[in-house]
């Protein structure tokens, strides 16, 4: 929640929400996200969308809707909210609630393949940036 009169984190309104990378498939799409630990526990997993979202509502109890984030014709858009406002105060709780949620898009399973990052903010609303 947030309380009445309280200013909220907005998506920029000239955000990009569609962006063209080269080789990137839905089936081959994979994240890096901040704690989401390999088995080992030391280093970032590379994951998938279920993965991601299983993660976000375990850690967070918190729902990532990365149904809206899809790859066509080798561009990646976002097609509607991410998460909803209360949501991304649930991750942002212990954070810096001065900024974007962001989770890092790859190629594949490669590390070094890192296409872009997906700024979350809080009104629900992601644009795709630039690394």
């Amino acid at each position: 929640m947030v309380d009445p009169g309280e200013e909220i984190l907005k998506a920029p309104t000239n955000g990009v929400t569609n962006k063209e990378i080269t080789d990137l498939t839905e089936e081959n799409l994979r994240f890096l996200v901040f704690n989401l630990k390999n088995e080992e526990g030391n280093a970032q997993k590379i994951a998938n969308k279920q993965e991601v979202s299983e993660f976000i509502t375990d850690r967070y109890k918190a729902t990532l809707n990365l149904d809206n984030l899809v790859v066509e014709n080798g561009t990646l858009k976002i097609t509607g909210p991410l998460i909803t406002t209360e949501d991304w105060n649930k991750v942002k709780a212990n954070g810096d609630k001065t900024t974007a949620y962001r989770i890092t898009v790859l190629v594949g399973e490669d590390k070094n393949k890192k296409a872009v990052k997906i700024a979350i903010y809080q009104d629900g609303k992601a644009v795709i940036e630039e690394i």
